[in-house]
């Protein structure tokens, strides 16, 4: 299993989320211009509300479309797009990401979806479209729970429990994960494997 690493994946991104409550544009290998001059106006041109501690959410059934990097974690309670209309969303977080909501999402960056340094919780009804796939990279643990259709590959390092949003991996409720190959071009090999009896 690769190691997860958010940073790996920050040239992907359009907008960085930072700490300070504004939006940037990425610029090469950091920040570029203030896209946004306070956290109320990054809330009204983005959809983001900006919470403390590098932390962001989506509360409403609006956001702005493109590839974000968090330096903290992401929220998303609210239900943006459609079935018929999803939102172009890619998330690289170096904290967990919670997904409560509705949204219908797809991938931004190419083949990349979800990333994040902690925790990964979906527990609403996520939605992805199939022909669209996006990996899902998280490097501590994982829980699914709802109807989420998600449209990719879902790697999990289960690295050491040092975010408390989820401490077990688990997939309940009705979820659809669907992976036709489209996404990741990374091969992997089985080295062992032990049956318990």
């Amino acid at each position: 299993m690769p190691h997860v690493e958010a940073a790996n994946y920050f040239m992907q991104a359009d907008y960085i989320l930072n700490s300070d409550g504004l939006i940037y544009a990425r610029s090469g290998s950091g920040l570029g211009a203030v896209q946004c001059g306070s956290s109320a106006a990054c809330e009204t041109a983005f959809g983001w509300t900006y919470g403390g501690g590098g932390d962001w959410s989506v509360t409403g059934n609006t956001v702005h479309a493109g590839s974000y990097y968090l330096y903290g974690s992401a929220s998303v309670s609210g239900s943006p797009g459609s079935h018929a209309s999803p939102v172009s969303m890619t998330i690289i977080a170096e904290g967990s990401i919670s997904i409560t909501g509705n949204p219908d999402f797809q991938p931004d960056a190419p083949e990349l979806f979800l990333v994040t340094n902690g925790d990964l919780r979906i527990a609403g009804n996520l939605g992805t479209p199939i022909a669209i796939e996006g990996e899902v990279l998280v490097r501590e643990q994982v829980s699914i729970h709802g109807t989420p259709d998600i449209a990719g590959r879902i790697l999990v390092e289960d690295a050491s429990n040092l975010s408390s949003l989820v401490t077990a991996n688990e997939i309940a409720g009705n979820p659809t994960i669907t992976y036709n190959g489209i996404a990741g071009s990374d091969t992997f090999a089985l080295a062992a494997w032990r049956v318990v009896k």
